[in-house]
């Protein structure tokens, strides 16, 4: 696995960090999902002793139940922890920055991308929300799932405060209306974040990397090799400067940073 190899537990310990990952039960022949013997897992828990598992099927609609399991474990067995990261697994994170970054931010809040305005998706796809669902016009504030900071106490704090009602899209739900119901407020840290995996690929050429969060689309190498990095040098804004996107044939997906300006009709 991407992640244990690039920042092994042995690196994670002299941090004083404990990584964990949240799975579901997966059922052979399940659409869209691999299906893992339920014995594999075990054995792969008895190894690593880092996954906690819930008694649901994974599902896109089952998140809520993983992403709050994962802040209840929190919650109840790492009180003491001065930070809560939840993330996803194909996030690129520069855990050392990160660290060091966010104590002084967090005061009984949650840090992330912040989401502002969005609506809910009414048309035929795998996010339609109907109105039944979600009857209001417009999501509340609230926090990427990619990655957020936030504490165990908070977590609990937004878990009484959803008690026991239910929402799929877990990140609007948790952060947003939770956040909401129990006061807490959301703190913005786009500018952090990168949006795209090429961002990872100018930072491992040594081009820039002026991101501490950042997207690697499941390329599981670019999320090993990133991590690699991050716990052998100090890579924020490291470089010779940062790249741009490009479409140019010769360098795609990214080039040294020639740029041009082009007049857009919204």
């Amino acid at each position: 696995m991407a992640h244990r190899r690039g920042m092994p537990s042995k690196v994670l310990n002299k941090m004083r960090v404990r990584r964990l990952f949240l799975l579901a039960v997966s059922r052979e022949n399940q659409k869209g999902y691999a299906f893992v013997n339920q014995t594999t897992v075990e054995e792969e828990a008895m190894m690593h002793g880092d996954l906690v598992q819930g008694n649901f099927l994974e599902d896109y609609h089952n998140l809520t139940y993983k992403h709050t399991m994962g802040l209840r474990w929190a919650a109840q067995f790492c009180p003491q922890a001065q930070l809560l990261i939840k993330m996803d697994d194909d996030i690129a994170v520069d855990l050392p920055r990160l660290i060091a970054l966010a104590p002084s931010m967090v005061h009984h809040n949650m840090l992330g991308y912040v989401l502002d305005g969005l609506t809910p998706e009414r048309h035929k796809t795998k996010w339609r929300v109907s109105t039944k669902d979600w009857p209001e016009s417009h999501y509340p504030r609230f926090l990427s799932g990619w990655l957020y900071v936030t504490t165990p106490l908070v977590a609990g704090k937004v878990l009484k405060a959803l008690g026991r009602d239910f929402f799929w899209i877990d990140d609007m739900f948790i952060t947003g209306v939770g956040s909401s119901r129990a006061k807490v407020p959301l703190m913005d840290l786009s500018p952090y974040f990168a949006l795209n995996a090429e961002s990872v690929h100018c930072c491992l050429q040594g081009r820039g990397c002026d991101f501490v969060v950042a997207p690697t689309g499941s390329d599981w190498p670019l999320l090993e090799a990133y991590l690699r990095l991050t716990r052998t040098s100090a890579v924020y804004r490291r470089g010779r400067g940062n790249c741009v996107v490009t479409d140019d044939p010769n360098e795609k997906p990214f080039g040294p940073g020639r740029g041009q300006i082009k007049a857009v009709v919204l």
